[in-house]
């Protein structure tokens, strides 16, 4: 079984071709430690991630909070109108980011509206919606009209000086005129993130969880989807311990790159 681990109990019976039910099978896997769960979905990580995300990690991982307390960490989400059944996969206790236990992640054609938004120790920015694809011309108009205007009013004065901002490797934010744009704003610093490392992102949670409660018929339309998210982003400025934890734990996601070896992490 944990050659195949997502094969179900019935598959197992008939490949063995046993005389028993699904439900006897089950009980004898739980009783050698092999236990159904939720797949967990990451990107493909190949050797070059793997040395990238150990690399960033030595960089960062001696850092006080108080460097982290003025990162921003930013992201694109997107919502499908059709909720896919989660797939499972027999396991043993604490092996779910095992990469035999895991599934590569994916976009799926299926997307009813796109969202961008910002998260930090001290806050959380405007949310904008993404009609289509995001292209590196409209991320730089975020980042004009949307990000620095909230970063001043949610930061202190003294702080919005000087800010770092943690975005992925997506070619979106490393077209000319985005790097052009950072070029010309030295008060906003890159981080050097890595790529494929989506488990370094504490914005990744908060999406995790306004994903837990979406289902395709909570917007029939998207502006419907629209207000659906926005009204849960809006929750997130009445829990700002919630935020502070996410980025507390920082220095922890660190540690555990370098533990897995620059592998999956649990977050």
């Amino acid at each position: 079984m944990e050659a195949q681990p997502t094969q179900s109990a019935l598959a197992v019976s008939d490949h063995l071709q046993l005389e028993c039910s699904s439900r006897t099978i089950v009980r004898r896997l739980r009783e050698s430690g092999l236990l159904a769960r939720i797949i967990a979905t990451k990107p493909v990580l190949a050797g070059r991630n793997n040395e990238d995300r150990i690399a960033f990690t030595r960089q960062y991982i001696d850092l006080p909070i108080e460097f982290w307390q003025r990162v921003i960490f930013c992201d694109e989400k997107v919502f499908s109108s059709e909720g896919l059944r989660p797939q499972s996969v027999w396991r043993r206790i604490n092996t779910r980011y095992k990469e035999e236990n895991i599934v590569p992640s994916s976009r799926s054609d299926r997307i009813t509206g796109g969202v961008w938004g910002w998260i930090a120790w001290s806050g959380v920015g405007e949310i904008v919606e993404i009609n289509g694809c995001l292209t590196s011309a409209e991320y730089v108009n975020i980042l004009e009209d949307v990000f620095l205007p909230s970063v001043r009013a949610v930061f202190a004065e003294e702080e919005a000086l000087h800010v770092y901002l943690a975005q992925d490797n997506s070619p979106i934010h490393s077209g000319r005129v985005v790097s052009d744009w950072f070029a010309s704003h030295p008060e906003v610093t890159l981080l050097d993130w890595p790529s494929r490392s989506p488990d370094l992102n504490p914005i990744e949670y908060v999406w995790a969880q306004m994903s837990k409660d979406w289902l395709g018929c909570n917007g029939r339309n998207r502006k419907e989807l629209f207000d659906y998210v926005r009204e849960l982003w809006e929750k997130l400025r009445l829990q700002p311990n919630l935020l502070q934890n996410l980025v507390q734990l920082m220095p922890h996601r660190l540690r555990d790159v370098i533990l897995a070896d620059g592998g999956y992490t649990k977050y």
